[in-house]
């Protein structure tokens, strides 16, 4: 109980009294705290945001502002004195929105209290709820509570889909899956004591009001209202549809409007006093009034009587918890004796008893007051019987759901939710619980048993000592007759066929239950007897298509009875969008028989009935009919669960609600902290320094695996298309041309110690590594222009001091370099990745478009240096001709000349008819072949370029430079983190539809290894390359051209006829990385090295003159430029980028061509490889300075929303062509 806080002499005899009398407590509060709570903080901020009222005045903000701090302070005092007063099995009932903080605090205090809450107000939607400044205060302070109770099923609703919107927890049905905990979220519709009331009904106080209202309104028509003066109860409204009333039906209708005083209500009552003065001022007459405003309460029996005499009741509450003076007005009514006094309701449906009444009352929207009018007439002139059945439905429903059964029904749900956690001595994780569990099984000989386990905690399990045991165990509980053990999965049943195809005895339920393999069979069933015949699949179908369109790294997966939602945990705007989603598709099939599980990086969408425990009702069916009991000595059927994850609940449900007089002992094991229905936990969570994902060593790399291994198999078969075919053939022109090109510039700068053959065994080594053990295998990886900077930036180090060592010192930068790639790839380290944004990925693919440009211009300079004017001439013309010819058949792969076929054939293999005709134009007879050009050097095939064998003596460098190569060889990896996932993430860029999940972790540790190759063997360092990745990716996407048709004013034959072409799919597969490194080996035999000796130099000029301006040409920087230079009136007005200030674009570009600039000027010099790396290392740093300052001077009217959730920046996002791909 709460009051102000008496004096010192005062409050024990307070105290006293009110545990005397009351049993209760006293809160006390100083009176600051206690008027900033309730009149500052709950009137005027959380009571209007609660009934849709938002509030936007300069006071409203400042009371929100000071009265936090109390309303706190009074949310505290009461947890404190209910703490202080809790014993051991006690229920604590929370009220309302004025102690919404309790819960979770009184949690703190008493872990082990059961806690329920119960608002009694509205609970508004998403929408409106977050415009509270205090609202995840506020919801994990509910959340503290057990059961969270509200009137009607479109609060809760509401509730459950901010918590998913705001807080991104996982939600199933009615449970919230918060942090450790399980929260119940249900409607209880609040009542009265109706049996109460009828008593009261017939007390002579009341029965003498009831005689004198009768007189004084006896030949009239009585309409009885009463509501509290306020801006949501909707009397505007009301009395504006009353004054329609009485001009378009004329007669004697008398409204008695009761309007009780609220805080703050002044200038409500005077705008009401002036519509209640015209009403009566046009309607009014000497003995008729056809409106009684009362702007106080009137006493109790004055009220009743009221009630039982009017024909009509009538609310128009904008908003409202639930109204119970409909209850009141029925048990009035039903109390009377003559039926034809028996009238109607009308009730807004924007009100709790709405949902109550239903179609007995007159529903209506309170803003339409025709349909308002129109529902008084028709309440006035109901006949006899239909007025006594409505009267007699609305009386049972009244009846049935009062208030002490609400309060039973509260209590009751409160503590059958509330669920020991029984915690077994000696176990505390996974692998000291499991291995006990199962030995204690093994050894119950007397039943049969059924075991259900999840394949999480069988794979959590061995990664511990306890591995081998464990899976030995596996294989002897399957082995026994006694034993069925199933596993369950949310993989697909052709993958668990896969990976547990050596254990035949395994049954196996695959897809969050839908499909079962059974225990000794190889036959697949569905549980649920049908498949995709579902009625909301194409509706479902089309938001998750559109909301994997707008987040990026997310994908679709269309199983057998469900879809499931992909996306990146770990980044803040994935869940967002993953909220977001859960929340849609609950808004548009919350009517229907659906259920969405919003998991920890997964949204899965299936029927209600597809889960986990009606595939364990099926299994113990099919063994209970199996006729075998005699080979058992007892007559009953043990059943052990393990699992853990919010779709296990379902399967605890079900063993819970088993007939123990014919099920032996049901063993249920939680894997996880939140709260369950499964007595028993296992706590598998890493908590502690293993919640640190730095220390969990190995985790990233695993499950990458994990989840590409699935489909290894379908990389090898996806490849044998036509289309993996054509991306061979390209992909060997633009692999290996640059790295030939690259290894001629090192040949020239290292002391002709790297040659052709070492840049083509690199580029191959590479290519077959990664695609035969990538998780991303469309990364192409290869020679690259930094590489070749570093190499000869160390060579003009080292020849300052000691030139021989070169080799060693290399072989020794290379080897460190792997190690630090292990370290990175262990300790999760690519996680950092995710501050990479499209600011830092544009920059560096602008950057190495121009790196690209400038080693073709340096290619033709050296052709004028070494061969003279007439040979650099030619050797202009060619590379010239050359680029224009790649990039003209390129380009009209994606126009409308000719057919389809012939121009895909042309744009397919540009690089073979281009590299052809110009290698064969200049060995033309005549002028061409007299002019001396320079062509590759080659050397012996298979070989060295000079004089030495393929493994370096790195063993003789030493120590002192073996010391120095370390600082080298991080530098190394640095550049390596940048570039390789750069490029791994433009292979996987926003305009490619990939399917097949990528794994950078582990990619990152294949580089390691393959640095390590390469140091050893004397090659150069293979790494991703940025421009060639996007560029395999494309060749593997199958596109179509459709036309769309835009009709102008002019009419039929005029319209406007455009190409649009499509990404339909991408072959993502293997085949066409291994072969084209199979192709660069056999590029290293004496005729393929004769045929390159004939290619001139020029035309790896042009080569790079092609990639380097593919780079650019789809860069965001030249995209953001292009839109600056357009003529307004000529922008699409659905560019994103119109809502941004010119201003800001120009800030944005020239920021990046900072950056570019600095990287390209640092590149020229001997400090590039330092450079270089801090300016990467710092840019990501740099960038978010630069949104900072975006953020204080950008206001979100400026950007699209869109665009700030997708990055947290102002431009990026707009024209970017890379998807984000998280690691």
């Amino acid at each position: 109980m709460l009051c102000p806080p008496p004096g010192a002499l005062g409050r024990s005899k307070t105290l006293d009294y009110l545990a005397e009398d009351y049993d209760s407590s006293l809160v006390a509060v100083p009176d600051k705290v206690f008027h900033g709570h309730y009149a500052n903080f709950c009137r005027r901020v959380a009571w209007p945001i609660l009934n849709y009222q938002i509030p936007d005045s300069p006071k409203d903000r400042a009371y929100q502002d000071t009265s936090w701090d109390e309303y706190t302070q009074m949310n505290q005092a009461f947890a404190r004195v209910i703490a202080h007063n809790w014993n051991s099995g006690d229920c604590v009932w929370v009220h309302d929105y004025h102690l919404a903080l309790v819960p979770a605090m009184l949690r703190e205090k008493v872990p082990d209290a059961c806690i329920g809450f119960f608002l009694h107000c509205v609970f508004p939607s998403s929408e409106v709820f977050r415009c509270l400044a205090q609202r995840n205060y506020i919801l994990q302070g509910l959340l503290g509570a057990d059961l969270i109770g509200f009137q009607t099923e479109e609060h809760r609703l509401n509730f459950v889909r901010t918590c998913r919107r705001l807080l991104h927890v996982e939600t199933r049905q009615d449970m919230i899956y918060a942090k450790e905990r399980t929260v119940r979220v249900r409607s209880f519709p609040i009542g009265i004591d109706a049996s109460r009331l009828n008593h009261t009904l017939q007390s002579p106080h009341v029965k003498n009001w009831k005689n004198q209202v009768t007189r004084e309104y006896g030949d009239k028509s009585l309409v009885v209202a009463r509501d509290r003066l306020d801006l949501v109860s909707g009397l505007k409204e009301k009395l504006l549809a009353y004054e329609r009333f009485l001009s378009c039906y004329p007669s004697w209708v008398v409204l008695v409007q009761i309007g009780l005083p609220s805080m703050g209500s002044a200038g409500l009552a005077e705008e009401l006093s002036r519509i209640v003065t015209r009403i009566n001022s046009a309607h009014a007459s000497v003995t008729y009034q056809p409106l009684i405003f009362f702007t106080h309460d009137i006493s109790y029996p004055q009220y009743l009587a009221l009630l039982s005499a009017a024909n009509v009741y009538m609310n128009c509450s904008l908003r409202d918890g639930m109204n119970l003076v409909g209850h009141d007005f029925i048990c009035c009514q039903r109390s009377l004796s003559a039926p034809m006094k028996r009238g109607g309701i009308i009730m807004s449906e924007f009100a709790g008893s709405a949902t109550v009444f239903g179609q007995s009352a007159f529903l209506v929207n309170p803003w339409d007051t025709r349909q308002c009018a129109q529902a008084i007439r028709d309440a006035l002139e109901l006949d006899t019987d239909e007025a006594e059945q409505r009267c007699q439905t609305i009386y049972d429903t009244v009846q049935r759901e009062g208030a002490v059964g609400w309060c039973q029904l509260f209590l009751t749900t409160l503590r059958s939710n509330r669920v020991e956690r029984v915690a077994s001595p000696g176990m505390t994780g996974a692998e000291s619980l499991l291995p006990e569990i199962l030995t204690s099984l093994r050894l119950e000989p007397q039943n049969r048993r059924l075991i259900i386990v999840d394949e999480d905690v069988v794979a959590d399990c061995q990664q511990s000592e306890a591995q081998s045991l464990i899976w030995s165990m596996m294989e002897d509980l399957t082995s026994s007759i006694q034993n069925t053990v199933y596993m369950t999965s949310t993989r697909l049943p052709e993958e668990l066929c896969q990976a547990f195809q050596d254990n035949p005895n395994l049954g196996l339920i695959a897809d969050h239950g839908c499909m079962v393999k059974w225990a000794g069979s190889s036959r697949w069933d569905s549980v649920h007897g049908t498949q995709k015949s579902y009625r909301y699949t194409s509706g479902v179908a089309s938001i998750l298509a559109y909301f994997q369109e707008r987040t990026p790294g997310s994908w679709v997966e269309s199983r057998q009875c469900s879809f499931v939602f992909h996306y990146d945990s770990s980044w803040s705007f994935a869940k967002r969008q993953a909220a977001c989603l859960s929340d849609e598709v609950h808004g548009c099939y919350g009517g229907q028989i659906i259920q969405v599980l919003l998991g920890p990086d997964t949204v899965t969408i299936s029927p209600a009935g597809v889960d986990l425990g009606a595939a364990g009702q099926a299994v113990l069916h099919r063994l209970e009919a199996i006729d075998d009991k005699g080979c058992f000595s007892g007559p009953k059927t043990n059943i052990i669960l393990v699992g853990g994850g919010a779709e296990y609940e379902s399967l605890f449900q079900w063993g819970s609600g088993l007939d123990r007089s014919e099920i032996g002992q049901v063993t249920m094991i939680h894997s996880g902290t939140g709260r369950t229905q499964a007595p028993w936990t296992l706590e598998g969570t890493m908590t502690g320094w293993k919640g640190v994902r730095i220390l969990q060593v190995g985790r990233g790399m695993y499950h990458d695996v994990r989840r590409r291994l699935p489909y290894y198999w379908s990389d090898i078969k996806d490849g044998l298309t036509y289309r993996t075919m054509a991306s061979i053939v390209r992909m060997y022109f633009v692999n290996m041309l640059p790295a030939i090109a690259y290894t001629m510039d090192m040949y020239r700068r290292t002391g002709n110690f790297f040659g052709i053959n070492e840049g083509l065994f690199s580029s191959a080594m590479a290519a077959i590594v990664f695609s035969i053990f990538a998780a991303q295998p469309l990364t192409i990886v290869g020679v690259t222009g930094l590489i070749s900077l570093f190499n000869f930036t160390i060579y003009d180090i080292i020849t300052i001091y000691e030139p021989p060592i070169y080799a060693n010192f290399m072989c020794w930068t290379a080897i460190w370099a792997a190690i630090f790639h292990w370290i990175v790839a262990f300790c999760n380290i690519c996680d950092y990745m995710r501050y990479v944004t499209e600011f830092s990925s544009e920059s560096f693919g602008m950057y190495v478009g121009i790196i690209y440009i400038i080693k073709g211009v340096e290619e033709l300079v050296n052709e004028f240096t070494t061969y003279g004017r007439s040979a650099g001439y030619l050797s202009c013309m060619i590379a010239i001709l050359y680029f224009l010819t790649i990039l003209g058949l390129e380009k009209l792969g994606g126009s409308t000349v000719w057919r389809p076929g012939v121009r895909g054939l042309l744009a397919d293999y540009a690089y073979v008819i281009g590299t052809i005709f110009w290698v064969g134009f200049s060995h033309f007879p005549g002028n061409l072949k007299s002019t001396h050009i320079g062509f590759i050097p080659i050397t012996k095939a298979f070989y060295p370029t000079q004089d030495r064998g393929w493994l370096i003596h790195f063993w003789e460098l030493d120590v002192k430079w073996v010391f120095v190569a370390l600082p080298f060889g991080f530098l190394t990896m640095l550049l390596f983190y940048y570039d390789h996932n750069v490029s791994s993430l433009t292979a996987q860029a926003r305009q490619f539809p990939l399917k097949k999940p990528a794994g950078f972790h582990w990619d990152f540790f294949l580089l390691g290894c393959t640095t390590f190759i390469a140091g050893i063997v004397g090659v150069p360092m293979p790494n991703g390359l940025v421009p060639q990745a996007p560029v395999h990716t494309d060749s593997l996407t199958l596109y179509n051209t459709r036309l769309q048709v835009i009709p102008t004013e002019e009419g039929e034959g005029s319209e406007i006829r455009r190409p649009i072409v499509d990404a339909v799919t991408v072959v993502e597969q293997r085949v066409s990385h291994f072969v084209m490194g199979l192709a660069i080996i056999g590029s290293m035999t004496g005729p393929i090295l004769t045929i390159l000796h004939t290619m001139p130099t020029a035309v790896f000029a042009g080569v790079f003159f092609t990639v380097g301006w593919g780079s650019i040409e789809s860069n965001g920087i030249l995209q953001k430029a292009i839109f600056l230079m357009n003529e307004n009136r000529f922008i699409q007005r659905g560019e994103p980028l119109l809502t941004v200030r010119r201003r800001k674009i120009v800030l944005y570009i020239a920021c990046q061509l900072v950056g570019v600039a600095a990287c390209v000027a640092i590149s020229q010099t001997i400090a590039a490889i330092v450079a270089f790396s801090a300016v990467w290392v710092v840019l990501p740093d740099f960038q978010a300075s630069l949104l900072r300052f975006h953020r204080t001077t950008v206001s979100n009217a400026d950007i699209p929303q869109n665009t700030l959730e997708l990055s947290g920046k102002d431009l990026a996002a707009c024209t970017v062509k890379q998807r984000r791909t998280r690691p």
